[in-house]
């Protein structure tokens, strides 16, 4: 096999075992944060009820559940004890939503859309890993076929032509197009600059704010701590400006409008006041939501189509080549 073969291999082997281990840790954190949120709802301690959780974890997900259960042991808060912890496991914004809603009472109902938005990822997940293993399956075989018949022309000892070499650059240049898309899919996310992963971070902001005006806070301190829940660096940026803007003395009108949030949601905040702003971010963060799952259907229902026809055209393009192959074996052996 060529050495493009063994490289094709091993990203998709390396795929495969991120996906599983991303997905045990998601299921394990949903699952924790579940038993969080059902402690919290009936005023239960937490160590003995996250111990209980750690000790029916396996692995690695298990060790760092026996980690939070010792950070509260010893005193930490919540947030404290979930922010000690590899930030691969609880990410960062998972981490301070907590933090952020300890000492009201929406720390439950905090913990149920955490647990609501981890789910949602592992279904995302799940369908995209559906939708892209058929083709790295055939990827894997068109790459490998040209080789393997390249050995059994020669062990036969025939003149037959060998397969094709474009066959394997063809796809091995399709697989490096679809690995380069999605880390480069990765990185726009993390940065937020794709519009679906503004509408979560902005749902995710929108949420905290409303729990830490509850909580009292002003309104400068709740969008600098809320922008660093949204998980997005620009729109994070973007609110602790707005939180200095505020403290100096701004407009809040002026400090919506300075987020860019989407147009629904600003359009929201700046017709509430006074107690009616908690109820406008309630249902914004609730609308941006909906909207981003409304859009990720509509964006897989396109996509596996679409993934479907570039491997047919591949699996095509690779039997006339494999084809023409037999028929000159063929001509040999008669």
């Amino acid at each position: 096999m060529s050495g493009g073969a063994w490289i094709l291999l091993a990203a998709v082997g390396i795929a495969m075992a991120r996906a599983t281990r991303t997905r045990k840790r998601r299921e394990s954190r949903s699952r924790l944060l579940e038993v969080l949120a059902r402690a919290a709802r009936r005023g239960v301690p937490l160590p003995p009820i996250v111990t209980h959780v750690a000790a029916e974890t396996p692995g690695e997900n298990g060790h760092w559940i026996r980690r939070t259960a010792e950070a509260l042991g010893n005193g930490a808060s919540l947030g404290e004890a979930l922010a000690a912890t590899d930030r691969n496991w609880v990410p960062r914004h998972i981490a301070e939503a907590v933090t952020a809603a300890e000492g009201t009472d929406r720390l439950p109902d905090t913990l149920d859309a955490l647990v609501i938005e981890d789910r949602r990822g592992l279904a995302h997940r799940h369908r995209m890993g559906a939708l892209l293993l058929y083709p790295a399956v055939v990827l894997v075989l068109v790459t490998l076929s040209p080789g393997l018949l390249a050995v059994r022309r020669t062990a036969l000892a025939l003149d037959a032509p060998v397969p094709p070499a474009w066959i394997t650059t063809v796809s091995l240049a399709v697989a490096g197009l679809l690995v380069g898309g999605l880390v480069f899919g990765s990185l726009l996310r993390r940065l937020g600059v794709m519009p679906l992963t503004g509408l979560r971070s902005s749902a995710r902001l929108l949420r905290t704010a409303g729990t830490l005006l509850v909580a009292g806070l002003p309104l400068g301190e709740t969008l600098r701590r809320a922008g660093s829940v949204s998980g997005n660096v620009w729109l994070s940026l973007r609110a602790r400006r707005a939180g200095r803007a505020v403290d100096r003395g701004d407009a809040p009108a002026e400090a919506w409008t300075s987020l860019r949030l989407p147009a629904f949601a600003r359009a929201r905040l700046l017709a509430a006041e006074g107690a009616r702003l908690t109820t406008a971010l309630a249902e914004s963060a609730e609308i941006c939501e909906e909207r981003y799952e409304a859009a990720n259907e509509r964006l897989q229902r396109l996509g596996y189509p679409l993934a479907l026809l570039v491997v047919g055209a591949l699996v095509a393009v690779h039997f006339a080549g494999v084809f023409r192959f037999i028929g000159s074996v063929q001509e040999g052996l008669w």
